[in-house]
């Protein structure tokens, strides 16, 4: 698969539209999520899983930053702005929810089976603009390339 090309594309479109008819509505919350993942707080950036593709191999996903997040106390002060790493690490937690929809083929989160996924690499991360407290993030994640040695995704 030409990775590059994705990266492209992505750049400039969404990675799917909300409006997709292969998009399965879903309204996952945090005890849902806890089925998925091991992370807990202070380390869990997702809030809420709000569509499931599996043909596309795809997910959305809503997160509210709050005024009072941690991370923002001392990430400038004054003037907070959410850390681009626990961006990337947002975009890391909701591929590995992909990953649970899509190796068992479900879009139900009713299996208490965390995914103990790790991710090793990112490339090519570009922060077009900042996030501020109050402000309500999407996430969307695709998988690009799934094998038995490595899981490569992409996402917004």
């Amino acid at each position: 698969m030409d990775y590059q090309k994705e990266i492209k594309k992505c750049k400039k479109h969404p990675l799917i539209d909300v409006n997709s008819p292969t998009l399965q509505k879903v309204d996952y919350h945090r005890e849902d999520i806890y089925k998925i993942l091991p992370n807990r707080e202070p380390f869990l950036f997702i809030d809420k899983i709000t569509g499931v593709d599996l043909g596309g191999r795809r997910i959305i996903k809503k997160k509210k930053i709050s005024e009072d997040d941690p991370a923002l106390k001392g990430h400038f002060p004054g003037n907070p702005v959410y850390p681009g790493v626990l961006q990337l690490e947002m975009i890391a937690e909701m591929f590995c929810c992909l990953f649970y929809f899509v190796t068992k083929n479900t879009y139900k989160a009713d299996k208490n089976d965390p995914v103990r996924l790790v991710a090793t690499r990112m490339h090519d991360c570009y922060l077009q603009h900042g996030i501020f407290p109050g402000d309500e993030v999407t996430i969307i994640t695709k998988v690009l390339d799934l094998n038995e040695l490595t899981y490569t995704g992409i996402g917004q």
